[in-house]
């Protein structure tokens, strides 16, 4: 068992390898699921990898809802807090949305999105100043801060912003898999991608614990945008 474990990772790693041939990057092993490229330009490096993973025809995979940029300016960065909100709203064309959107009508779909909104555990965002990612009954994700038994909205500063997005991000992508997995026991999801992460968020941020917390079962992909050839702290496999 523990061999097929290491052959499978080594194939995670060859297939990254064969897909960055003709690039300046390198590849480096974290955990099983977690990988790291340095490369000299992110931003390319993960849209080519998102054309090679995915579907330009499946729209429930479009390239925002997968590749979160921390380096994007946050006027410019997709509002990730109202995603589930909007499915719950159904207050769009459906002739100009994704098919995403038009299943939001079906009751199947709306019964797991229910579901999802009421079992949803609050997620620390800051533990010293006791800051929550939560979600109304609307299905919008709030920052909130615990006082006792009292809780407010609140605002958050560059890096907590960065983690709030990041957070719903995460997610959102975890609802799409309960969608995925209610219609199909078997289904195999394609990797997430993460530019310049962490350099955006906290020090204090375990982001490796966290991931693996998650229980994603889908491998993700940290392009960074620093291309080095040894480093001390990465494992190359």
């Amino acid at each position: 068992m523990r061999r097929k474990r290491y052959e499978m990772k080594n194939m995670v790693y060859e297939e990254l390898k064969e897909r960055l041939a003709d690039t300046a990057a390198n590849v480096y092993k974290i955990t099983a699921d977690i990988f790291i490229i340095k490369t000299d330009d992110a931003g390319k490096t993960a849209k080519a990898l998102y054309c090679d993973f995915y579907n330009f025809s499946d729209c429930f995979y479009r390239y925002e809802n997968v590749v979160f940029d921390c380096s994007t300016e946050r006027e410019s960065r997709l509002e990730y807090s109202d995603i589930l909100s909007e499915y719950k709203k159904r207050d769009f064309d459906e002739r100009k949305e994704t098919s995403l959107y038009r299943k939001s009508k079906e009751k199947s779909f709306r019964f797991l999105l229910n579901e999802y909104i009421l079992n949803f555990k609050p997620m620390q965002i800051s533990g010293r100043k006791n800051l929550y990612l939560d979600i109304t009954p609307q299905g919008e994700f709030i920052a909130i801060k615990k006082t006792g038994d009292k809780s407010m909205n609140c605002d958050l500063s560059a890096s907590e912003q960065t983690l709030f997005d990041f957070l719903c991000f995460i997610e959102i992508n975890k609802f799409r898999q309960f969608v995925n997995g209610v219609k199909d026991f078997n289904y195999k999801e394609k990797p997430l991608f993460l530019i310049n992460f962490p350099d955006y968020l906290d020090e204090s941020f375990d982001y490796v614990s966290f991931l693996q917390k998650q229980k994603l079962n889908r491998k993700i992909i940290i392009v960074d945008g620093a291309l080095c050839t040894e480093n001390a702290s990465l494992n190359p496999i």
